[in-house]
């Protein structure tokens, strides 16, 4: 079964799990540019409780120079979204989609320059479970395996 996403889990706490994928994509060449927190937005606006959830917005500069210049219409689908959520045995499960997939759709998977731009940006999404997370087996290994896997 194909997969557009890639999932790992990590046993700490939400905000360091957040910490920890943040350093792990500036190790990577990327910044957070943007943090949405559903927990909070849901509870503001309809007054639900929900378990703690952020999309964090991941942008490398010149790789999306590159692939707006390409393509301006590829700017709908950037930045790359990864979300952090708290789980309700304890750690938090890290997700993101796969650059090769989000950017194959339509028209915009046609353009070898973006495609092998997804390429590389997914490499190194796949890179940074393995820096930042040395002492954190399980999310090595859901990584590598879906990398091995689903590629």
């Amino acid at each position: 079964m194909k997969t557009f996403s890639v999932h790992g889990e990590l046993s700490t706490g939400f905000e360091q799990s957040i910490e920890m994928v943040q350093n792990g994509l500036l190790e990577q060449g990327f910044g957070v540019i943007s943090r949405i927190d559903m927990h909070t937005a849901l509870k503001e606006k309809i007054d639900v409780d929900f378990r703690k959830y952020s999309t964090l917005g991941a942008c490398n500069p010149q790789f999306s120079h590159q692939v707006l210049v390409s393509d301006p219409q590829a700017g709908l689908l950037l930045p790359c979204n990864i979300t952090v959520e708290e789980l309700s045995e304890g750690g938090t499960k890290v997700s993101f989609i796969k650059p090769t997939e989000m950017l194959s759709l339509g028209e915009i998977g046609e353009n070898k320059k973006i495609s092998e731009i997804a390429v590389e940006v997914e490499g190194r999404f796949l890179l940074w479970p393995k820096i930042s997370s040395a002492n954190n087996v399980d999310i090595i290994n859901s990584f590598i395996y879906m990398a091995t896997h689903y590629r």
